[in-house]
């Protein structure tokens, strides 16, 4: 079965570690003998223009459908199944991460932020830092359909997540998608955790995952929002290659 991994990101790359993430899925396409494609800003232009207008100043929306008309291009093209990976995720153990074979695949996110009093909470949804479709899928071109129509008729600003987790999470309350568990997001508590040698929030990430994360979204939005820096996410990466060459 013919497989494309797609990637993409504007270029220059705006953090030091990035290089390193498309780096791990490079190699483990090349593994898998899957087929690779990077695509830069040019992947906005596969948006309707009238949306693209709209939301000109909200990437992250217009990435998030855009990404899923390269998925279906990719397939238009030939290819079997397509698979898109975001260009932070850092995928730890190329030789056993596997995909699951299904018409819509997608990742799992169990996402550990502190409550105001303290302690910790998880909140478990599904992602779109990982999908995989095959050419068979009916419920790719439903998403594309139902997040182009959302955006369309949606008045007021939208939050960021608005087509991407947000709305792939209530869909799949309704529909259930099959999951790569596998395909993990990790927040800035449990990446400071694993840094610095453990903590309440690592722990509670374990005991809320049924499988080990064995490649991870490292959210380049927390270095833009502050809650972590370049050098953290470069010193888990460090920390990660380490423990996978063991």
């Amino acid at each position: 079965m013919s497989t494309l991994v797609v990637q993409s990101h504007i270029e220059p790359l705006p953090h030091p570690w990035l290089d390193q993430c498309l780096s791990s899925v490079r190699e483990w396409a090349k593994i898998r003998s899957f087929d690779y494609r990077f695509v830069g800003d040019e992947i906005f232009l596969l948006v309707d223009s009238s949306l693209r207008s709209r939301y000109k100043d909200r990437p992250v929306i217009l990435s998030d459908l855009a990404r899923l008309i390269e998925m279906e291009r990719g397939l238009s093209e030939g290819f079997d199944a397509v698979i898109w990976l975001d260009a932070d995720t850092l995928i730890m153990e190329i030789d056993q991460f596997f995909p699951i074979e299904s018409e819509f695949v997608v990742g799992r996110e169990h996402w550990i932020d502190q409550k105001k009093t303290g302690t910790y909470r998880v909140r478990s949804k599904v992602h779109n830092a990982y999908l995989y479709a095959q050419k068979s899928s009916v419920s790719l071109p439903f998403y594309i359909s139902v997040a182009s129509r959302f955006l369309k008729i949606h008045e007021g600003r939208a939050p960021d997540q608005f087509i991407g987790p947000k709305l792939l999470t209530a869909l799949h309350n309704v529909v259930q998608f099959e999951i790569q568990e596998t395909a993990a997001a990790l927040s800035p508590a449990v990446i400071k955790d694993v840094i610095n040698g453990g903590g309440a929030a690592q722990e509670l990430l374990v005991s809320s995952s049924k499988y080990a994360p064995l490649a991870v979204n490292l959210c380049a939005s927390s270095v833009r929002k502050g809650e972590l820096r370049d050098e953290n996410i470069l010193k888990f990466i460090t920390m990660a290659q380490g423990l996978s060459t063991k």
